[in-house]
C-alpha cells in the first residue's frame, strides 16, 4: 500500500492577517506560527462594548470591571501585551460579543416554576437562553461589512480565519469570513479554534464536514510547538487565563498541541466531493 503523501506546509503569503473572534482566540490557537513569523496583524472582531454597566457577564466577572467599556479596555491592554510577545499587531473592531447583545431574563425565566431549580440556577439558565437568542438574531451583515473595511485598511495578501467551533460568536465570525472569502482575491485559510478543539473533538468533525460541503478545504501540515511561547502568551491574558483553565478541562493540551490549518480553495466543493476534512 502506498504511503500517504505529505501535506503541504502552512505558508501564507505575507503580509498575513489573522481574524480573532474575541480578545485571545488567535493567541490561543495560532501562537506557534505567529512566534516563528513576526509581522502579522490580528483583527479582533468582537472587541467593543456598550457604554453601560454590565456586572452580570463574563468580562465583568473576569476583569473586575462592572462598566462594560472598562472591562474591554482591560482585555484590549492584555491583548496588546500578549501579541507583542509574538511581534504581531492588534487591530480591534468595535462590534459586541453575544453577552452584550441581550440581557438575561431572570424574572419569569425559563426555569421559573420548575421544582428544584434555585434562583441561581434559573439565572444561569437564562444566560444560556440569552446567548442563544443573541446568536439567532445577530445580523451577519454588520460583521461582514466591518471585516471588509478592516481588510481594505490592513491590506493583507493572506487571511487566516477561525473554523468556528462551539461558541455562537465563533460560528458567526467564521461564517462572516467565509462570506467575504467567496468574492475575495486574497488567499484564505482556516485555523482550528483552541482550546475548544481539545475539549469538544466531535464538534471539530461536524463543523469541518459542514464547511467541506461549501468549500474545498486543503488540509495543511500541522505547526508544532516551539518552546513555551504559547503559555507565555496565554498568561499575558491575566484576567482570562485561570477562568478559562478552570472552565475547560483539557486547556493545558491546547498550549502544547500542534496547530492545525486548512487552505480554502477558490472553487466550492461539489456535492460528491471526497475531501477529507478531518485529515
Amino acid at each position: 500500500m502506498d504511503e500517504a503523501l505529505p501535506l503541504n506546509p502552512f505558508a501564507p503569503t505575507a503580509p498575513v492577517c489573522f481574524i480573532s473572534t474575541h480578545l485571545d482566540d488567535v493567541a490561543l490557537s495560532c501562537s506557534h506560527f505567529l512566534a516563528a513569523h513576526p509581522g502579522a496583524t490580528v483583527v479582533t472582531v468582537l472587541a467593543g462594548a456598550p457604554p453601560e454597566s454590565r456586572a452580570d457577564g463574563w468580562n465583568a466577572k473576569t476583569t473586575g470591571e462592572g462598566y462594560a467599556q472598562s472591562a474591554l479596555r482591560v482585555r484590549r491592554d492584555e491583548d496588546a501585551t500578549a501579541l507583542a510577545l509574538v511581534h504581531a499587531a492588534p487591530y480591534w473592531l468595535d462590534l459586541w460579543e453575544a453577552e452584550y447583545l441581550v440581557r438575561p431574563r431572570v424574572k419569569g425565566g425559563s426555569g421559573r416554576g420548575v421544582p428544584g431549580i434555585s434562583k441561581v440556577s434559573r439565572y444561569a439558565l437564562s444566560k444560556v437562553h440569552a446567548r442563544l437568542r443573541a446568536s439567532s438574531t445577530r445580523s451577519q451583515r454588520p460583521v461582514v461589512d466591518a471585516l471588509r473595511r478592516a481588510l481594505a485598511e490592513v491590506a493583507p495578501a493572506s487571511v487566516v480565519a477561525p473554523v468556528g467551533l462551539y461558541h455562537a460568536d465563533h460560528r458567526t465570525v467564521s461564517d462572516a469570513c467565509l462570506t467575504v472569502a467567496r468574492d475575495s482575491t486574497l488567499d484564505w485559510y482556516l485555523y482550528l479554534d483552541m482550546p475548544y478543539a481539545q475539549n469538544f473533538p466531535r464538534k471539530v468533525t461536524r463543523r469541518l464536514s459542514k464547511l467541506a460541503a461549501r468549500f474545498t478545504l486543503e488540509a495543511l501540515a500541522s505547526v508544532a510547538a516551539s518552546g513555551d511561547t504559547k503559555r507565555q502568551v496565554a498568561s499575558a491574558y491575566r484576567s482570562q487565563f485561570e477562568p478559562v483553565k478552570q472552565g475547560l478541562a483539557i486547556f493545558e493540551d491546547a498550549l502544547s498541541d500542534p496547530e492545525r490549518y486548512w487552505r480554502i480553495l477558490r472553487h466550492p466543493a461539489p456535492v460528491s466531493s471526497t475531501t477529507r476534512p478531518g485529515q
